[in-house]
């Protein structure tokens, strides 16, 4: 859920990846655009550092019963996913950062072409860690079917939103995503028979 709403207050950002320089100028001297870009990017952060506790999990879940080479898939995926979202937000938080240091220290900041790229690539990491995301979510539900961790409804809505997510390409190809975890998380609490 903390990258949806890393996605939704960076929002803009997010969808501009084809803009001009121009456009991404005018985007980083408005204070509104540069605050959703830090809080978005921090909430990024956020997503990344709750994803790889839930992956090792995960991970000890199911381990035991399923082969050692999926459980290890399993957290490793979790751990690109950390580490692109890491990146992801490093390079999102870089020029609106840039930009608010050199407005409260009168320098003119970063070129705007510059700050362009650097928007942009990381767009593209965010866009890119999206699908690794949906591969995980693909391959947990499946496992954890497979071993009798959750029922057949929650790792269908596990394939549907993994699904959904690689075929969309805004933030909120995100939300199914978001939600199966929750709901995988409010499973694994109700019932005891999950726990390894």
């Amino acid at each position: 859920m903390a990258y949806l709403v890393g996605a939704v207050l960076l929002g803009e950002l997010v969808g501009s990846s084809a803009d001009s320089t121009q456009t991404f100028t005018e985007h980083f001297n408005n204070d509104t655009s540069r605050f959703g870009d830090i809080a978005g990017s921090s909430a990024l952060i956020v997503a990344a550092l709750l994803i790889v506790p839930l992956g090792l999990s995960l991970r000890q879940r199911l381990s035991g019963e399923t082969p050692e080479l999926k459980v290890d898939l399993v957290a490793g995926l979790a751990i690109l996913s950390a580490s692109g979202l890491l990146l992801s937000a490093g390079l999102l938080v870089t020029a609106p950062l840039w930009q608010s240091f050199g407005d409260l220290f009168d320098d003119p900041g970063m070129e705007p072409a510059v700050a362009a790229g650097v928007a942009q690539a990381g767009i593209a990491v965010l866009l890119a860690t999206l699908f690794v995301l949906a591969a995980w979510t693909f391959l947990a539900a499946s496992l954890a079917r497979k071993a009798g961790r959750i029922p057949r409804w929650l790792s269908i809505a596990g394939w549907v939103a993994a699904t959904l997510a690689l075929f969309g390409i805004t933030g909120a190809a995100a939300l199914p995503l978001g939600l199966w975890w929750v709901a995988l998380g409010w499973w694994w609490r109700r019932d005891p028979t999950s726990e390894p």
